[in-house]
This record gives C-alpha cells, sequence and structure tokens, in this order.
C-alpha cells in the first residue's frame, strides 16, 4: 500500500479540514521554509513524520507538542487539538493512479487524548486497529510478528544509531530472538512455522535462564557442585551425630523406654528454651529500667523544652497547656516508664525461676529415664538432637534447592536440543541475502560511494553490515547507508512479490553530501518508491537532482502545521 493523502481536521464544534497533503511517487520533501536557515523554526516538519506514525499505530500523541528530551509541552497546541476534537486521517491506496486503485483504505486517529482509532471511519480499539494494520501491510494473519515490530523499518524517526546501528530499528531493551523473528519474516530466511518455533523455543531458554539466575539469587547460591557438596557433607554429619548419639545411649533399656524418654527429652528441651527466652525478656527489661532511672535522676532540659513548646505555639492556632504543664507531664511520663519496666524485670525474674523450678522438678521426677544416657551427659545430649535436626532440616531444604536446579537445567538443555534441530531445519538464508544485496551493493555504491554487504553473523544479533575500509564513519554517511538499505529492500521485496509498505518515512536528512542527496532523489524517482522526509528547504534548492515537484509540503513561521 501506498500513502496517498493525509488530513488534518477539527471535529469540534464542526467539522473543518485544517489541512490536506497529497503524496506522490518517488521523493516527497516536507520542508520548513522558515528564516532560520540553519536549525529549523519550530513549525512541524518532524511533527508531521509523526502524523504519519500515529496513523500506523504509534501511541505517542502526546509528543505532538511535548519535547521528548525536556518533557516542556507545547501548551497552545495541547489546548487547541483538545478543544477542537482534532483528528489526523490517512489515506492508503494500492496506487496513486485513480485509475489503478482498489480498496482504498482510510485510517483516523484522534490526537486528543481517549480519542479513537478508525479504519474507514468505524472505530477500533487499539490492539485490533494494529491486527488490521499487519494484514493490510503485510498480509501477516497470525500477528507474528507484530505490526509495530515491523513498520518500525519503514518508518524511521529519530534514527541516532552508530554504524549499522539502524539495524536495531526497536526498542532498545527488544531481545536478540525478537530481532531475529523479524528479520526472517521480512527476509524470509525461513518458513514462518519454523521461524516462530525458533522464537518461541528462545523466548522459553531466555525465561529459563532468568528463573535459574533469580533462583541462584534468592537461595545464594554459588554454582549446582557447591549444593551437591553441601548435600553430602550433611548426610556425613547427621551419619556422625546418630553414632555420637548411639554411643551416648544404653540402647536395651533406652528402646524398652523410647516413647517415655522422648517425651521427657522434648519436655527437658522446651524447658530450656523457655528459660533462655525468660532470660531475654529479663535482661532486655533491666537495661531498659536502668536507662529510665538514668532518665529519671537526670536533670530535664527545660531550655529545649520550652523551644519545642514555642514552637509549637507558634504553628498550632491553639495550645491549651501551659509550659510548667508539658514540664510536669514529662515528669509523670518518666516516673511512668519507671514503674512499667520495674515491673517487667520483677514478672520475668519470677517467670525464669518458675522454669528452673520446673526443669529441676522434671529432672527429679524421671531421672531413672534420663539417666539412660550415660554420665547425666543430659545437656550434652540435648545438643547433639538439635544438631540432628537442624542438619536433617537443612539437608530437606537443600535436596529441595538442588532438584529445581537440576529441573531448570534439564528443562534448559531439552530446549536448546529442540533449538538446535530447529536451526538445523532452517532454510539456507543466503540466497535471499545475495538477493538483496544485489540491490544493497549498487546502491550504497551509488550513495556512499562504496559497496556494502548484509550478511548473517554466528553469534548474537541475526544481521550485520559488511564494510570495506575501517574508516569511521559520519552522520552523513550513515543516514545515505539507511536509505540506500532502505530502497534496496523495496526493490528485494518486490523481486520476491512480498507485501510490505511501499514507501519509506525518514527523519531530517540535512547532515547528507550533496552526492548522496542526488542519489537519494534519484533512486527513489527511478524506482517510484514513495520517500518521505523532512528538511530544511535551502538544503535541497541547490541539488541538481531537485524539482518543484518533489516538494510535497511547506511549511513556515506563518503557516505552521496546525496552524496555531
Amino acid at each position: 500500500m501506498k500513502l496517498n493523502k493525509l488530513t488534518l481536521l477539527e471535529t469540534s464544534p464542526n467539522t473543518k479540514v485544517i489541512r490536506t497533503v497529497n503524496f506522490h511517487d518517488g521523493m516527497n520533501f516536507v520542508v520548513d521554509a522558515g528564516v532560520n536557515k540553519e536549525k529549523g523554526n519550530g513549525v512541524g516538519k518532524t511533527t508531521f513524520l509523526k502524523l504519519i506514525d500515529i496513523c500506523l499505530g504509534s501511541s505517542g500523541k502526546k509528543y505532538l507538542y511535548t519535547d521528548y528530551d525536556t518533557d516542556e509541552e507545547n501548551v497552545k497546541l495541547r489546548d487547541y487539538i483538545s478543544a477542537s476534537k482534532v483528528r489526523v486521517e490517512l489515506l492508503l491506496t494500492n496506487s496513486l493512479k485513480a485509475e489503478s486503485n482498489q480498496d482504498p483504505v482510510t485510517l483516523g486517529v484522534d490526537l486528543f487524548p481517549k480519542g479513537h482509532k478508525y479504519v474507514n471511519h468505524n472505530p477500533m480499539t487499539s490492539p485490533d486497529y494494529n491486527i488490521y494494520l499487519n494484514k493490510l501491510f503485510f498480509k501477516n494473519d497470525i500477528n507474528k510478528p507484530t505490526f509495530r515490530e515491523l513498520i518500525g523499518m519503514f518508518v524511521r524517526i529519530n534514527v541516532k544509531k552508530d554504524t549499522s546501528g539502524f539495524l536495531h530499528f526497536l526498542d532498545e531493551h527488544v531481545s536478540t530472538a525478537k530481532y531475529r523473528l523479524v528479520y526472517s519474516y521480512l527476509f524470509e530466511l525461513s518458513s514462518p512455522e519454523i521461524t516462530n518455533r525458533i522464537y518461541d523455543e528462545q523466548t522459553e531458554i531466555k525465561t529459563l535462564e532468568k528463573q535459574l539466575k533469580d533462583f541462584k539469587t534468592l537461595n545464594n547460591i554459588r554454582s549446582q557442585d557447591a549444593v551437591k557438596q553441601k548435600v553430602s557433607l550433611l548426610i556425613s554429619e547427621i551419619k556422625d551425630t546418630k553414632q555420637k548419639l548411639d554411643v551416648m545411649v544404653d540402647s536395651k533399656r533406652f528402646l524398652e523406654n523410647q516413647e517415655k524418654v522422648n517425651e521427657v527429652r522434648v519436655s527437658y528441651a522446651h524447658l530450656n528454651d523457655a528459660i533462655d527466652a525468660a532470660d531475654y525478656q529479663l535482661e532486655t527489661n533491666k537495661a531498659i529500667f536502668k536507662e529510665a532511672l538514668h532518665q529519671q535522676k537526670s536533670e530535664l532540659d527545660t531550655d529545649s523544652l520550652r523551644e519545642l513548646f514555642e514552637d509549637a505555639q507558634a504553628q498550632l492556632t491553639k495550645v491549651t497547656k501551659t509550659f510548667n504543664e508539658l514540664v510536669n507531664f514529662n515528669k509523670e511520663l518518666l516516673s511512668n516508664k519507671v514503674s512499667f519496666f520495674e515491673n517487667q524485670v520483677k514478672t520475668w525474674d519470677q517467670k525464669k525461676q518458675a522454669l528452673e523450678s520446673q526443669r529441676e522438678q522434671l529432672f527429679k521426677e524421671h531421672k531413672n529415664l534420663i539417666m539412660l544416657i550415660q554420665d547425666d551427659r543430659i545437656e550434652e545430649y540435648t545438643a547433639l538432637q538439635n544438631k540432628l535436626g537442624e542438619n536433617q532440616e537443612d539437608l530437606g531444604k537443600s535436596k529441595q534447592v538442588l532438584a529445581t536446579l537440576e529441573s531448570l537445567d534439564a528443562q534448559q538443555k531439552q530446549k536448546s536440543k529442540v533449538l538446535e534441530r530447529l536451526l538445523q531445519k532452517e532454510s539456507d538464508a543466503s540466497n535471499q541475502l545475495t538477493a538483496f544485496n544485489k540491490f544493497f551493493t549498487s546502491f550504497s555504491k551509488e550513495l556512499n560511494g562504496e559497496e556494502y554487504i548484509l550478511y548473517q553473523r554466528e553469534s548474537g544479533f541475526p544481521l550485520d553490515i559488511g564494510l570495506k575500509n575501517s574508516r569511521g564513519l559520519s552522520t552523513g554517511t550513515k543516514k545515505a547507508l539507511i536509505a540506500a538499505f532502505d530502497l534496496a529492500y523495496q526493490e528485494f521485496s518486490k523481486s520476491i512479490h512480498k507485501p510490505v509498505p511501499e514507501f519509506v518515512v525518514h527523519d531530517v536528512l540535512e547532515t547528507l553530501d550533496s552526492i548522496a542527496f542526488n542519489g537519494i532523489i534519484n533512486l527513489a524517482t527511478q524506482l517510484q518508491t514513495q520517500f518521505v522526509v523532512a528538511v530544511l528547504k535551502n538544503k535541497v534548492e541547490p541539488l541538481d537532482s531537485f524539482s518543484p515537484q518533489n516538494i510535497t509540503l511547506t511549511l513556515t513561521e506563518t503557516d505552521t502545521l496546525f496552524g496555531v
């Protein structure tokens, strides 16, 4: 499909056309003819390109009146768009010749907040709108890749990448697997079925890698082998502890009274724990009581208190208490604190003594069973039992961790084998890239003076650009190379009969030298490819290949895009 016409219109209070712009085959210059001949005048030439992108599903409506870098708003334009309910419409046709047009499509987008999107004036949700565009432009019924993932290679706004960086035309956080899917689709490097399966497997492998990494971080795991070594060590320690316990116990008598022994041992261990807890509470409350007593005996800092009181009087409209009442209140608080923690100390001391008495009584009542442990080594026996329990619990957790690690690792290896088999089934992509490079090498020679090729990388990002010399590229050279790439792809897609947008939209090209600029005009005209670009008028008028017919839209300070 080609760009036929873009219309800006007010829809409130009445419908009123703001501006209509007709496109043509070949070069389509959107020019700034304002007084500033070097940097532009803010008349809306780049904004016009954004309107095209918005019609093609971009969600960046706010950047029509908001500066991306500073976040400053053109309030006048923002309010005008909202008040007049401004809409943009883009007419698409398969030809610009009236007699050849079949099934024209009008895309519409309300530019004000919470506005709608339209296809042939019928409202449509954003997801359905983009799915429709994918079918319209690419005949992509399965919506993989998505329309917005594909259209970025045809609508290039603010391309600021280095060397071959323009190959990374999606968001900077997009994965290599996603790029592989996109380029496999655009260049037909493999069948859609295999391409999508490869992408799915790569995505799942990436997910498993992240799960494994997060799991290791969460459990402070250095390596899987470290967990294996820990499991082996715990098994060995548990075995040794059980042997020590067996040596300490009279096995025959122990087995005869095992249930009662265990009951007494558990009670004894619980009392020990309770005594430890009571002792902790006792010491803590003693420390707080001591500090409170010290505060009570110390002289009150009346100067600081008076300053606090006066600040409160100044900030609050009604303070009903006097300063002396405040002093007495603080003294009362300290007195209450001392009394409270004095009682706490007494309470916990009594609890500790009571628990110690219970433990002593338990020992007296069941001494005959406790003495089954040789030499009255009850404390050592209890410590070993505690160690055994801790190690058994740690072993259970470590085994679970190891099982999870092994499961994730096994899944990852299985997915990698499936991916490897799929990669082997891929068709040989060299023929497709050779067909593309026939155009790319020729066009880059014409625009850049050197021949470039596109090739597949063995790992990482799927594609790269080959340079025949090592010198760096200026911004202008990069822009020319991007133009050569995009024009070459237009011809390549025609040669393999692949449905794609029959236009290219570029941001400013002021950095191009005259040779490259003339070459782009000649190629776009010769190929009848719509090449839409924003540029200062004085940069293109002196060009040998320039024709006034190349200008699609002229904007000035007195004739801005929205007319406000």
